[in-house]
C-alpha cells in the first residue's frame, strides 16, 4: 500500500510539474508582491485550471484515497500561494465561493493541520474565513449554496 500511495504521489506531482499552465501559475503566485496587491497577467482559465488540480485533493480525502498528511510536504506551498493570493480571491474564490466549496474546505482543514504540526500557513492573514463575509463563509462551510450568484 505504501508503494502504490508513494506512486500515487509521484504521479500527481508529475502532472503537476510538467504542466505549463500550471508552471506560469506559480511562477505568478510564488512571485507575488502583497505589498501593492497587482493584478496578475493570467488568463481566468489559468487560474480555474490551477485551482481545480487542488480541489480534486478534497475529492480524494472524502473517499479516504488521500490524506493532508500525505499532501503536505508535497504541495502545500503550491496550494497556499494560489489560496491566499489576494488577486485569485477576487477572481475566483471571494468572487464565486459557491464554484469553490471543497477548496474551501481543504484550505480549512489543512490550516488546522499545519497548525496542529506547528507549521507556517503561508500568507495567513488572507486566509478565506478572513477574507470572506463571514456569513457566505459560514453557508459554504455547512455546503450551502450560496444566495450569491
Amino acid at each position: 500500500r505504501k508503494i502504490t500511495e508513494a506512486d500515487f504521489l509521484a504521479e500527481l506531482n508529475e502532472a503537476f510539474v510538467t504542466n505549463e499552465d500550471y508552471k506560469k501559475a506559480y511562477t505568478l503566485f510564488e512571485s507575488y508582491d502583497f505589498e501593492n496587491l497587482p493584478d496578475i497577467d493570467l488568463d481566468n482559465i489559468h487560474i480555474s485550471n490551477y485551482l481545480t488540480f487542488f480541489e480534486i485533493f478534497q475529492l480524494l480525502i472524502d473517499r479516504g484515497t488521500l490524506t493532508i498528511d500525505m499532501l503536505n510536504n508535497l504541495f502545500g506551498y503550491r496550494f497556499f500561494i494560489a489560496v491566499h493570493n489576494p488577486y485569485v480571491q477576487k477572481k475566483k474564490l471571494v468572487k464565486s465561493p459557491e464554484n469553490f466549496v471543497n477548496l474551501y474546505k481543504l484550505e480549512s482543514e489543512w490550516m488546522k493541520y499545519r497548525k496542529k504540526l506547528g507549521q507556517p500557513v503561508f500568507h495567513e492573514e488572507y486566509s478565506l474565513e478572513k477574507v470572506v463575509d463571514k456569513e457566505i463563509y459560514e453557508m459554504i462551510m455547512k455546503g450551502n449554496k450560496s444566495k450569491k450568484k
